[in-house]
């Protein structure tokens, strides 16, 4: 997953790919302004609803927001509803590993978000059928997991 920020709204996206690599489910979406560990927190929280609706068990979570997976560890009380919800989800979802991915293994989920500001007008997230065309050609196709 991923988060970005913009001038009036911000967008998250994030792809879920099986261990083969092959795609399963990308999704984009604009939310609120808000702050950049906000917006990280928010897009974790939407793929992990994501991956539990689909019954996408077990997973792998990567991030490329070193601070999310330091906050997942500890308590921050501005945002510790959306904490406590990705900790209720990861639970769920049998404790899956949650790591850093370096920006440039994100690519595809960092597309996505970009992508989602656009949606300003949508309040629901955009769901991809298959791959769309402007991440096709992401260097991470074969990671097996990503938000």
């Amino acid at each position: 997953m991923d988060g970005a920020n913009g001038i009036n709204t911000n967008g998250i996206g994030g792809a879920i790919r099986n261990s083969r690599g092959e795609w399963i489910l990308e999704f984009a979406q604009a939310i609120q302004k808000g702050s950049t560990i906000s917006t990280e927190l928010y897009a974790l929280l939407k793929g992990l609803t994501l991956a539990l609706q689909h019954h996408l068990m077990p997973i792998e979570v990567e991030l490329d927001a070193k601070q999310i997976i330091t906050l997942l560890q500890t308590d921050n009380f501005p945002h510790s509803n959306m904490i406590n919800d990705c900790r209720y989800l990861l639970n769920q979802l049998i404790n899956p590993p949650v790591r850093h991915a370096y920006r440039e293994q994100n690519m595809v989920a960092d597309q996505l978000a970009k992508a989602a500001k656009l949606f300003v007008h949508m309040t629901d997230p955009y769901f991809y059928n298959v791959a769309p065309p402007f991440v096709n050609q992401a260097p991470e196709a074969g990671s097996t997991f990503w938000m």
